[in-house]
Formats: C-alpha cells, structure tokens, sequence
C-alpha cells in the first residue's frame, strides 16, 4: 500500500468517513461457503426441474438468477422459490474471519459504515456476538 493511500485510510478512520464496501466473494469463504450467483442459480434450476412443474424455464434464465427469480415471481412460483428452492442456511450460518473483521470495524468505531452487495447476515452476526448493540 502506498504512503499517499496509507495517509488517506488513516484520515478517514480518524474523520469517522471510512465505508467498507463487500461484496459476495467475503461470504464465500470458507467456513461460510455462501453460493455464488451462479451456483445459486444452478441450484434452484435443479431444484425447479425435479419438482416437475409445468411451465419450462426461459434459457435466459437459467444462468441468470435475476432472470430466473423474475420468471418465477411472475409466473406464482416465489412460494416455491423461496421455501423450497432456496436453501437459506449457509445465508444464515458460519461467518468466517472476514465476517469478523468488518463486524470489528464497525463496532469499535473504525468504520462508520459496511455496504454490501450480499444477502446474508453474517457481518450482523460476528457484530452481535461482538456488540449485543450491534
């Protein structure tokens, strides 16, 4: 890291402005082991297929999860989707390090804010066995 980078990290940290942005490659290390998009997809495709159900998935959609998920909302499948398709679990479960580490930065201070591209929860739950304030 350079000294002119190194000066601004600081700068922000003592300005109370430094915004860690994530976003899906932090849940996907392990132990946490988030699905990608991609094997998401996949997954509820499978899913979808040995169900049976009656109407054939668009080919746009079945390596496109915005795609697929737009496919089953309109055609009444969001019921399917979301209890049956999905497994919410490693959403849920198994923060890893980097989990940890932004939960750190926010609860001490560090870091006045996380944005992030990912669904679950997992900074919120390194941050509440941090911080019961998180």
């Amino acid at each position: 890291m350079n000294d002119v980078l190194k000066a601004r990290l600081v700068e922000s940290l003592l300005s109370n402005r430094l915004v860690i942005f994530t976003g899906a490659g932090l849940s996907m290390t392990p132990p946490s082991a988030v699905p990608s998009a991609a094997d998401l997809t996949q997954r509820c495709v499978q899913a979808y297929v040995q169900e049976s159900l009656p109407l054939p998935i668009p080919a746009e959609a079945l390596d496109n999860l915005e795609k697929l998920t737009e496919f089953l909302f309109a055609n009444g499948f969001q019921k399917d989707f979301i209890r049956r398709f999905m497994d919410w679990r490693p959403f849920r479960s198994n923060p890893n390090r980097a989990h940890l580490a932004v939960a750190d930065f926010l609860t001490c201070g560090a870091a006045h804010s996380s944005i992030t591209a990912n669904y679950d929860n997992l900074v919120e739950k390194r941050g509440w066995e941090i911080c019961e304030e998180f």
